[in-house]
């Protein structure tokens, strides 16, 4: 499934996300700090993720490889925020945060190879849409009712720095669940959304709506 995963994030990156994503000067990256001082234990969490990042990245030789790391640690990140939340651990705080500190790992950190800004762009948006569950949106073969939610990351973080989202927390929770509506098997899948106007301006929703709406067994968005 990873392979289709990077094949979305590489041939939708460039064209929506490498002018919303920045690795340098990022105004939410630079709340880290501060963050860290209020609720370390929220922010450094999944610790172990980022240092996977920052570790094997000098390892990689070239831009496929970087970018596919750059994915497999957004997605693991993914993944065990959905299982922390889902195993009764009810915070969405620490995805987002994480996600920022893998951002930063990627600036102070860097491959075997020279990269350009566009190609540490790349990477930073692959870390960004595998964090973010665009990449693990799949529904059961059996499913006949398919159901998309999205929540968002918390904000106003300067008035409350350790400010949480509910429709974050739900879509954690609610990842992957499948029930019965009158006998057909429903499965609901979720995604993170940012707050951030220059997503919205380059068409991030339209560009993960998309192929949800024109697909017949969508029931509910």
């Amino acid at each position: 499934m990873l392979k289709h995963c990077l094949a979305f994030i590489l041939a939708s990156t460039v064209a929506q996300t490498a002018g919303a994503v920045q690795l340098l000067g990022d105004v939410e990256v630079s709340r880290i700090p501060t963050a860290e001082k209020v609720m370390a234990e929220v922010v450094n969490r999944y610790q172990a993720l980022d240092e996977g990042l920052a570790n094997q990245l000098s390892a990689q030789n070239n831009e496929r490889d970087a970018t596919q790391l750059a994915a497999r640690q957004g997605h693991r990140l993914w993944q065990q925020a959905v299982r922390d939340v889902q195993s009764g651990h009810f915070d969405d705080r620490s995805l987002y945060w994480a996600r920022l500190s893998m951002l930063n790992s990627l600036k102070n950190n860097s491959a075997s190879f020279k990269m350009a800004d566009w190609q540490q762009q790349i990477l930073a948006s692959a870390v960004e849409k595998a964090s973010r569950g665009f990449s693990d949106i799949q529904y059961d073969d059996d499913v006949q009712i398919k159901i998309f939610l999205t929540g968002f990351d918390p904000f106003f973080l300067d008035k409350d720095i350790s400010q949480s989202n509910p429709s974050g927390l739900v879509a954690l929770a609610l990842d992957g669940f499948r029930f019965d509506i009158n006998g057909k098997k429903a499965q609901i899948e979720t995604a993170m959304i940012p707050v951030r106007f220059a997503d919205f301006d380059q068409g991030i929703i339209e560009s993960l709506l998309s192929p949800i709406y024109r697909d017949p067994k969508t029931q509910f968005v």
